[in-house]
């Protein structure tokens, strides 16, 4: 599968269209490599030689597409180091040869070499001229000599401090004039912390589409024991999907305690999917539902429905823009005061260099309206809230095999609600590792 794939994709960047009815010495150079190439995919590796040997390519890169067609013809033939080696030495000398590096990573993952593989693909995701030519790339990292279709992921994390309720700084508050204390647990007393994980995923091709199952587990750990937190979020779903896009479908449950006593738990479902509006624009987005019930709690049920909606541009390659919108409900029928509309508008910016470094940054607006009176105040809770967080990492600085990413978010929001308003500035090293 992972061959046909690359395959597919090496003879879709390259450039040849098939050649007209005519004899081969009076055709140009480029129809002689169209007639070649079209040797090579109808199998008649015999005749792709013989015309490999007696031609002669001097005009532009043609030299080089000719090397690239001997290349193939050695791996039809078995001959997978001296493909290989071939294809290397075409990129010692023409590295932005994107069909060369995508042979050679077919190469290398029929030759069982799936993490070499895997590094060719991911100079290639590197170096896409749009989001989706990058996303098809690095959807195929994680299938390149899995055949059991069967992957793990790990990742850790250090945490600032927290609280269950963003934390507030204040130590006392104002309520229609009269002063009332915040208690300690209700201000940032966690302390620093360490956050661990992994996912696993299962997937099964079935018909056009994929069946898959996905199960993930975080545990967080902090100097205060009343803050941690561990979660187990398992997911089911099919996808769909061609060139140009994909659509799937999942049911997700997912249960988590706090203070190692239990906190809540959902089930919901979600629908989501991309589609290429044109080479350099992607649309993408999902409609999400569920319902969570807590476990101290039993009143405060919540129902919740959201649309979220991204549009990416890419400017040039490994640079790409992106705009978002999301519109969010949840409703706690027996709480109303807890329950909200909500609507968010982010942009942000990610940009992949050639070396290796990576930067994302993104800046949101949000606004939050609750839907019942809050105590101390003649209207319902209103919340104004802005983020910015900078993410900074290198494809090539690794901590025995794991990938650290340094995140740094400033948060400032502001409530009709005094007990509600805060800023807060939290900085987070992450490190991921796919096995």
């Amino acid at each position: 599968m992972i061959r046909a794939l690359l395959l597919g994709l090496a003879l879709g960047l390259a450039t040849p269209a098939p050649a007209q009815q005519v004899a081969y010495g009076s055709l140009t150079q480029p129809r002689q490599i169209a007639v070649i190439l079209d040797a090579v995919e109808r199998g008649d590796i015999a005749l792709a030689e013989r015309l490999l040997a007696g031609s002669r390519f001097d005009q532009g890169d043609l030299g080089y597409q000719a090397a690239l067609l001997q290349a193939r013809v050695l791996r039809a033939r078995g001959d997978l180091a001296g493909a290989e080696t071939l294809l290397r030495a075409i990129l010692r000398e023409r590295p932005e040869f994107r069909a060369v590096r995508a042979e050679l990573a077919g190469v290398l993952a029929e030759a069982g070499r799936g993490r070499a593989a895997r590094g060719e693909l991911r100079a290639l995701a590197q170096g896409a001229a749009n989001p989706d030519e990058r996303r098809a790339f690095e959807g195929l990292l994680d299938r390149v000599g899995t055949g059991a279709g069967l992957r793990f992921s790990g990742f850790g994390a250090l945490l600032s401090d927290t609280n269950i309720n963003s934390g507030t700084d204040a130590a006392t508050v104002l309520i229609l004039g009269v002063p009332f204390p915040v208690p300690a647990n209700q201000r940032r007393t966690s302390g620093q912390g360490i956050r661990l994980g992994g996912t696993a995923v299962w997937e099964r091709p079935m018909g056009p589409g994929t069946l898959y199952a996905a199960g993930r587990i975080t545990l967080d750990d902090y100097a205060g024991r009343t803050f941690d937190r561990q979660a187990l979020d398992l997911r089911l779903g099919v996808r769909s999907g061609t060139e140009r896009g994909f659509w799937a479908v999942e049911a997700g449950a997912d249960r988590s305690w706090l203070g190692h006593a239990g906190l809540d738990r959902g089930l919901g479902w979600r629908l989501y999917g991309a589609h290429a509006l044109a080479p350099d624009w992607r649309l993408s987005g999902e409609l999400r539902g569920g319902t969570r019930r807590y476990d101290l709690n039993a009143g405060g049920t919540r129902h919740s429905a959201a649309l979220r909606l991204r549009l990416d541009h890419a400017l040039r390659p490994g640079l790409t823009v992106w705009g978002e919108v999301e519109m969010a409900r949840e409703d706690v029928p027996a709480q109303p005061i807890t329950g909200f509309d909500r609507c968010r508008l982010a942009l942000g910016v990610e940009h992949q260099r050639m070396g290796g470094l990576g930067l994302a940054a993104q800046a949101g607006l949000g606004f939050d309206r609750h839907h019942a009176p809050y105590p101390g105040l003649a209207t319902e809770r209103r919340d104004h809230r802005a983020d910015l967080s900078v993410t900074l990492w290198h494809e090539r600085v690794t901590l025995r095999g794991f990938q650290p990413r340094l995140t740094v978010t400033a948060v400032r929001n502001r409530s009709n609600a005094t007990i509600q308003r805060f800023d807060k500035l939290e900085t987070s090293l992450t490190v991921v590792r796919r096995f």
